[in-house]
């Protein structure tokens, strides 16, 4: 709800025939682009999961992987920060507590990344603030990680000896391969941006590097269902904070929802409906035989 009325305040506020008329101005090629780099994102996080997921379920296929993300995105949809996202073990039979567990630290590892970037960003724009605040949150996150990994799971009781329990069952070239696939994700996404943000007038540089500092801060506000309104709105408040007009980076903001959460969500669904009918099927067939 906070989401959709953050968007439609911000539709009123900008001019809906003004959103129109630039998003009108977009070259169709840019556009055309921008929606083969989603297939390509799409295809970047499946290897980026598979690469974990692998070591916990060695069967696993690509195939697999790929459905288990786009379930997961879908379930993500209808939750704050898309922590629906942790269901990706729907399409599973077993092991789903570890597969959810595996799915939170591929979050985390795309969220660090992405924060990594923007605070780079912040430094050159000299956004002091901002990069203080996330250079701290990401040292507090990878510090977590390290007192976890070590068997220090104090307080956290059987959920930390879990997560603990992950660093065992994943080897360190993994997750190295996954923190190479999420940077190389990331610049696919903010690449789309740019494309998404090109009319008539070409972007600045510093337009350009206000997409990971646009996307570090939205993962640092994850309170709206739909995943939608925050991003919107952090793009409209950065471009005007530097003195660029807001119109193009909400468009480019609403695109990237459309591209990569949207319909990515939507088909997701399919799969998450075809794993509930399997598991409604078989339920079945066991009180026959029962």
């Amino acid at each position: 709800m906070i989401g959709l009325v953050a968007t439609a305040a911000l539709v009123w506020w900008l001019g809906l025939d003004e959103l129109y008329r630039t998003a009108a101005q977009l070259s169709p090629f840019h556009v055309g682009v921008a929606a083969g780099l989603s297939v390509v994102g799409i295809v970047i996080q499946a290897e980026k999961w598979h690469v974990l997921i692998v070591h916990l379920m060695p069967t696993v296929t690509r195939k697999k992987a790929l459905i288990s993300l786009l379930a997961g995105m879908g379930l993500g949809m209808f939750t704050p920060g898309r922590i629906g996202e942790l269901g990706r073990g729907v399409v599973f039979s077993a092991e789903r507590g570890s597969i959810a567990l595996l799915a939170a630290a591929d979050r985390g590892i795309s969220m660090a990344i992405t924060i990594l970037f923007g605070c780079l960003a912040f430094a050159i724009l000299k956004m002091y603030a901002l990069f203080f605040t996330g250079f701290f949150l990401l040292l507090l996150g990878i510090g977590t990680i390290l007192f976890i990994r070590d068997g220090k799971t104090i307080g956290l009781g059987k959920l930390g000896e879990r997560v603990s329990a992950l660093f065992s069952i994943v080897p360190q070239r993994a997750w190295f391969a996954s923190c190479l696939w999420g940077s190389l994700f990331n610049s696919v996404f903010f690449l789309q941006f740019y494309l998404l943000l090109s009319g008539d007038v070409r972007p600045s540089y510093e337009e350009g590097l206000l997409a990971p500092a646009i996307f570090a801060v939205k993962s640092l506000v994850p309170i709206s269902f739909l995943d939608i309104g925050i991003r919107e709105g952090v793009a409209v408040w950065l471009f005007s904070e530097r003195g660029f007009n807001p119109v193009p980076a909400f468009n480019a903001a609403l695109g990237m929802f459309v591209l990569n959460v949207a319909i990515p969500g939507g088909l997701g669904w399919y799969y998450v409906g075809r794993a509930a009918l399997k598991t409604e099927l078989n339920r079945m067939n066991r009180k026959d035989v029962e």
